[in-house]
């Protein structure tokens, strides 16, 4: 099975990433998996200088026929995030595009996804909005077999849930779903709580 993700808003996604780090020689970038390499291609391009594609042989010691995204969620634990940064090279931004949707325990998953990030450090998640799908009654949407199937209500309210902060949103129009990209910051533990998640899931 070949991925066909829509990709024209990512020179748009890419622009604001360069301005949220302007320091391109020493801010560090990782992708989850092969789904985030033509992001990061692009930012090469604006000349970031430390970008890398977790590898799935390497850093999760899986088998070249591994399978996909599903798979890399999976071993993606707060166990094996620690080893991946244990000598204390932690990440300025994670980009995690077309994954979200695959999680199956999203408080490990996002919690895993902490442990890659450096004390400033943010994420940006990327999504398929299925909320034109669903006005249209589309059944075949479906047989993507995603676990979560977002819409812009419900995917800006999972974040702060499990203790993340909003730090920018966009939901970006193409002709058949529309991408919704966040770009999220961890809030210190201590300040779980005191997000107003429950104002939201009164609305």
């Amino acid at each position: 099975v070949k991925y066909a993700e829509p990709e024209d808003h990512l020179n748009s996604v890419a622009e604001k990433i360069e301005q949220f780090l302007p320091n391109k020689k020493e801010s560090k970038i990782c992708g989850l998996t092969y789904k985030d390499t033509s992001l990061l291609q692009r930012l090469a391009e604006k000349g970031f200088v430390s970008t890398r594609i977790l590898s799935p042989q390497d850093d999760f010691a899986l088998p070249d026929d591994y399978g996909g995204v599903d798979v890399i969620q999976k071993v993606l634990t707060i166990e094996r995030a620690r080893a991946l940064v244990k000598d204390g090279d932690k990440f300025d931004l994670v980009v995690a595009r077309h994954i979200l949707e695959h999680v199956y325990d999203f408080p490990e998953f996002l919690a895993a996804v902490r442990e890659l990030l450096s004390p400033t450090g943010a994420v940006l998640f990327e999504v398929p909005d299925y909320a034109k799908l669903f006005e249209r009654l589309e059944y075949s949407a479906l047989w993507e077999e995603h676990l979560v199937y977002f819409t812009p209500e419900t995917y800006t309210r999972l974040l702060p849930l499990f203790g993340y902060s909003l730090l920018e949103f966009q939901n970006y129009e193409n002709l058949l779903e529309n991408c919704l990209v966040a770009l999220v910051s961890p809030v210190p533990v201590q300040n779980m709580f005191q997000l107003p998640v429950s104002v939201h899931l009164a609305e």
